[in-house]
């Protein structure tokens, strides 16, 4: 019963304060006289903390942090692009960010209980290691994209224990329109993979001031897995952006190999 009560006190404390914090506005114009175009955002924001020990103000804790745009409207469009970022954030497939949100927070705080048996070994009178502190931030933003077209950013930095965090940014692409997700075979001809690859190889190699490739290679890059045409892309005004997250094309020391990429410089393998 009482753990049935705090559930439902934690979800009462979501709604209050992302409610509460909602009124602010992000307008996304796609730049041309068409209203229906336009998507209408607004800022969902929440903190929330769990302390392992509820009985001492010197607990350790996690705290999750939430900032998200989000679209207005019950319409097909905006279901797309809401179920879309709910997804990328919380991997739940949800159009309803307050119970999506609530999942989420109650799944990351059944993991994190987990070391009570931890802090009870550990712990002293005025001690307790730094690594059992554990953050979760995740912030969702918009801008204008490439014709008429939103991007969404999302970055999410955890602190999980262990010698580092961890950052990774997802990046979404939505037809004004529709509401749809572009994917990169929705802007490149039929056989697209090879040729883009091997610009990709070459922007980067400009981009770190590596004359080769293999002096690409030597520097870190590529020592993951092999250069690919990530669905991680931005389509901005002028340029396409690729973002690859630690692990995937370099090492953690690497940070987030950032790729930009002219339209100019690829027109022939675009739609």
């Amino acid at each position: 019963m009482k753990k049935c009560v705090q559930t439902i006190l934690f979800i009462l404390t979501i709604l209050a304060t992302a409610c509460t914090n909602s009124t602010k506005q992000s307008n996304v114009s796609t730049g041309n006289d068409k209203k229906s175009e336009d998507l209408q955002f607004v800022r969902f924001d929440t903190i929330i903390s769990y302390s392992i020990d509820t009985l001492k103000a010197s607990s350790p804790k996690l705290t999750i942090t939430i900032s998200l745009d989000t679209i207005q409207g019950a319409d097909k469009r905006s279901t797309l692009i809401n179920n879309a970022i709910t997804y990328a954030a919380y991997g739940i497939d949800s159009t309803d960010l307050f119970t999506a949100t609530a999942a989420f927070a109650h799944s990351c705080k059944e993991e994190y209980y987990t070391l009570r048996p931890d802090y009870i070994n550990v712990k002293q009178a005025d001690h307790t290691p730094a690594w059992l502190n554990h953050t979760i931030d995740i912030t969702g933003s918009t801008d204008t994209g490439r014709d008429s077209i939103t991007t969404y950013t999302l970055i999410q930095s955890s602190y999980t224990g262990g010698a580092h965090g961890l950052t990774t940014v997802t990046l979404i692409n939505f037809d004004n329109t529709t509401g749809r997700e572009i994917h990169l075979q929705d802007i490149f001809k039929e056989n697209f993979e090879e040729p883009l690859t091997q610009q990709l190889l070459r922007s980067l190699a400009q981009q770190t001031n590596s004359p080769t490739i293999e002096a690409l290679k030597e520097k870190g890059y590529t020592t993951m897995n092999e250069m690919y045409p990530t669905e991680n892309f931005r389509l901005d005004k002028d340029s396409i952006t690729f973002i690859y997250n630690s692990y995937e094309i370099a090492p953690y020391s690497m940070g987030l190999p950032t790729i930009r990429i002219s339209y100019d410089e690829i027109k022939d393998i675009m739609k």
